[in-house]
């Protein structure tokens, strides 16, 4: 349980909300100058640590909520980081987890995020990862879920 907290990432005044959550490798230094919260990994992370039967009394709800705020995107999707990545279905689906999980749901928009998931559904029923793809089963689960 403590390595988990060791890789959650907190706000400071030099980055703000934009770096917060866990981060997946502890093998460079803990400095938000070199790691950034991942929406999956703070997933996982929030999953490990409720299977270990942690309270999250540890966590920076706060600051997971307001970088939230940050990765939705005005698509309705998420992006994995705060800066120039890839958004689909996944993400969405890792920020609802994150709010359920928080019981706080302020760093979602529900109607956009609900739009982008009725955006990529495709003509046979099933849902893809973006608009126009080809939808599979990873990603309508993702978006049924």
């Amino acid at each position: 349980v403590a390595w988990i907290y060791s890789l959650q990432i907190k706000h400071d005044e030099k980055h703000g909300y934009s770096r917060c959550g866990f981060y997946a490798t502890d093998s460079l230094p803990n400095t938000i100058d070199n790691n950034h919260g991942h929406i999956a990994m703070t997933y996982v992370a929030l999953c490990s640590l409720i299977i270990l039967g942690d309270d999250l009394s540890g966590i920076d709800r706060e600051s997971i909520v307001q970088s939230l705020k940050i990765l939705q995107l005005d698509s309705g999707s998420f992006q994995c980081i705060s800066y120039g990545t890839e958004s689909d279905a996944r993400f969405v689906y890792c920020a609802a987890c994150i709010c359920y999980f928080l019981n706080d749901w302020r760093g979602m928009d529900l109607e956009e995020a609900a739009n982008f998931l009725f955006s990529i559904q495709s003509y046979e029923g099933g849902f893809a990862q973006n608009l126009g793809r080809e939808s599979h089963g990873g990603s309508t689960f993702c978006a049924i879920a």
